[in-house]
């Protein structure tokens, strides 16, 4: 049997550690790529063993550091990407051209791969309604001035241009939660103060997916024949809004009533103002630009950030393991072990 060697960048994100544990319990060899100068904690936090994983530091926006590596191995996950920065050239310049390296890399490799799996983002469509769900095969576009967003567009439209040389899947993750999620934290320590911070304006529901889930999605895009050349969304069961995102953490985590929290709601333009001066902040003290910044304020108003996941579950035969209030729950619940909550 042909031994199954993978090779996995942004291996110490989010997503990243979970996709390197899932895979190595397939019996995948993996090579963990990570940013050179990023730690391993969360990687070794989900996956203590790190059994059949090679750590190695680079940068895809260096092409020979990954060549080597990208020739022993015939799987390639590319989830490495900027979500935090202060202008588009800063999103564009990982996000594709680091894509584009990646693609020119296995392209010149010369050999066959058994696949390439793609992490781009719901971002790159723009908005879903619960009415109008984004779905894979309808045409849309970022929203205007979403940074990110844009940077996924890009890129996507540069790996379609690659399909006919390598045999490609792109996955488009929704909002990702569970154990290890750093970047929800303030909104549990605000929850826990007993405060329920609100946007103006009407409700807007958002699909979201458990970070194992969306793991095990990535891997049935590589294993599945019929995913080469396709797209797929990963969502749980049901929509959730803001709001009812903290009623569920209040009530599962700190045990108090729903509706007991106090609700403050901030304007779109309040936000924006705010986003701002944490920036400016960050780069007087020359830090890299923060989570929350008005690109990612931009995604927060919009109108829904809802998706389909109905054509997943047809072709991949995927179906999400953890409900909503499940995925919230162990979220929380791993927050407090870490003793942060």
């Amino acid at each position: 049997m042909k031994k199954k060697t993978a090779f996995i960048t942004g291996a110490n994100g989010f997503i990243g550690s979970y996709l390197i544990k899932y895979l190595a319990e397939q019996g995948f060899e993996t090579i963990a790529y990570i940013l050179k100068g990023t730690d391993c904690n969360l990687l070794k936090n989900i996956y203590p063993s790190l059994k059949n994983v090679k750590i190695i530091e680079g940068n895809i926006l260096d092409k020979k550091s990954m060549q080597k590596h990208v020739k022993k191995s015939n799987y390639i996950f590319h989830l490495a990407g900027v979500v935090q920065g202060y202008n588009q050239e800063e999103f564009d310049r990982v996000n594709v051209i680091g894509t584009k390296n990646l693609l020119e890399v296995c392209s010149e490799a010369k050999k066959e791969f058994e696949r390439l799996v793609i992490v781009s983002s719901s971002a790159a469509a723009g908005y879903g309604t619960p009415e109008d769900p984004l779905i894979e095969d309808k045409v849309n576009e970022p929203i205007q001035n979403d940074c990110y967003g844009i940077s996924k567009y890009r890129m996507e439209c540069l790996v379609k241009s690659y399909c006919d040389q390598l045999p490609i899947s792109i996955v488009r993750p929704c909002a990702v939660f569970g154990p290890g999620n750093y970047v929800v934290l303030d909104n549990y320590k605000s929850v826990k103060l007993g405060i329920k911070l609100m946007m103006a304006g009407p409700k807007r529901y958002m699909s979201i997916v458990d970070v194992e889930d969306i793991a095990r999605g990535i891997y049935l895009c590589a294993e599945n024949p019929k995913a080469i050349g396709e797209i797929f969304y990963f969502s749980s069961e049901g929509l959730v809004s803001f709001s009812e995102m903290s009623e569920i953490v209040n009530y599962k985590i700190f045990k108090r009533k729903y509706g007991s929290l106090l609700s403050i709601t901030v304007p779109q333009f309040m936000m924006h103002i705010v986003a701002l001066i944490i920036e400016i902040f960050h780069k007087m003290q020359k830090k890299p630009a923060p989570f929350i910044n008005r690109s990612k304020i931009l995604g927060g108003y919009a109108p829904g950030q809802v998706v389909s996941a109905e054509k997943a579950r047809k072709i991949l035969g995927w179906k999400p393991k953890f409900t909503i209030v499940e995925t919230f729950t162990r979220e929380g619940k791993w927050f407090q072990d870490q003793g942060w909550i």
